[in-house]
């Protein structure tokens, strides 16, 4: 029968090794906080129902029509702190007209969209009608939306700045 046996290792070696794992743990996660953020929908309905967990890429920031993006709200009190982070879709960029006709519903380069509706204008305390119109988007416009009837987005507070995009979006959860 063959045994094997261990020379046990130094307390100096295992602490070197140890304080080596840790640097490049430290560096790694140091890294990917550069980079990447977790983002949580604590909303009760969720703009995007089905999807609350988020990584989101600070560092893919070249908008593509469609893809979920994460951006910094602004001027959206009471409803939203301003900084507040918000999770919708792009669905419209520079040079894109955009209509909320009187049906209320969104029309996108004279092609009506899937989003109908402004059932948050009674709780921000406005009219459905204040809401109503039509205008190009400019060169750093950009329209985002919520899949949910109740998704509060560009229809209540237009369009959205380059500045305060903060990354593409990638659903966990």
């Amino acid at each position: 029968m063959m045994r094997f046996f261990r020379k046990k290792e130094s307390w100096k070696r295992f602490l070197i090794k140890l304080m080596l794992l840790l640097v490049v743990m430290v560096a790694v996660g140091a890294f990917a906080s550069k980079r990447y953020q977790i983002g949580y929908d604590f909303q009760n309905i969720s703009s995007i129902p089905g999807k609350r967990l988020y990584v989101i890429d600070k560092w893919d920031n070249e908008l593509d029509l469609g893809n979920r993006y994460a951006f910094k709200s602004q001027g959206l009190e009471p409803i939203f702190d301003d900084g507040s982070i918000m999770v919708k879709i792009l669905e419209a960029g520079p040079g894109d007209l955009v209509e909320v006709n009187d049906s209320y519903q969104v029309i996108i380069n004279n092609a009506p969209t899937v989003y109908r509706g402004l059932d948050q204008a009674t709780r921000i305390g406005q009219e459905k009608d204040s809401f109503v119109g039509k205008g190009e988007l400019g060169e750093d416009e950009f329209w985002f939306m919520g899949t949910h009837s109740l998704s509060f987005d560009s229809r209540y507070y237009g369009s959205v700045s380059l500045k305060q995009v903060i990354g593409r979006a990638y659903p966990i959860l």
